[in-house]
């Protein structure tokens, strides 16, 4: 069954897990179409600069491009490049090559991304990771106790209820 072609066409970078971004982005994220580099032009693989992907892909009508390049967004040229062609172009910004980490950002993000896609004017997302510290649990503690003016500590169980099996073997 052919895709749809009001969608915007992204072209997904090497760096990322084809196979299991084909079918999220199918399933999970229907407001782009997504291809692989690698399928949509595979001589832009190799031999060739950031700008000169860029101008290319958009030569042959793709609309987006995705990579976990993101240091090519602080070469002039690059930007140039993609504010005359009006490409946009989401990055995947600290996750280094962590294919699994960059796939995260794009299934949380690319939904919103591609329904304020503007094929009338450029755009850059740099998608950051943010990398949370556990909280303290006696901060969790305090802000329920606030908020909800019950005690957690009212709510512990006995020793005897901690060891008896919840499930039945």
């Amino acid at each position: 069954m052919p895709e749809p072609r009001d969608r915007p066409l992204f072209i997904l970078d090497q760096n990322f897990p084809q196979p299991i971004l084909r079918e999220a982005f199918k399933r999970y994220v229907p407001e782009v179409r997504m291809q692989p580099l690698w399928d949509f032009e595979p001589r832009l693989t190799r031999d060739h600069e950031d700008w000169q992907v860029i101008l290319g892909l958009a030569q042959k009508g793709a609309e987006g491009f995705i990579s976990c390049d993101d240091n090519m967004l602080d070469n002039p040229r690059v930007v140039a490049v993609i504010e005359q062609t009006k490409l946009t172009v989401v990055s995947c910004q600290a996750t280094g090559h962590d294919a699994i980490v960059a796939s995260g950002l794009l299934l949380a993000h690319l939904p919103r991304i591609g329904k304020r896609h503007d094929p009338d004017r450029p755009q850059v997302w740099r998608l950051k990771p943010t990398e949370e510290r556990p909280r303290k649990l006696g901060d969790l503690k305090d802000a329920i106790e606030r908020k909800s003016g019950l005690r957690v500590d009212d709510f512990r169980l006995t020793r005897e209820v901690l060891q008896e099996p919840l499930l039945p073997s």
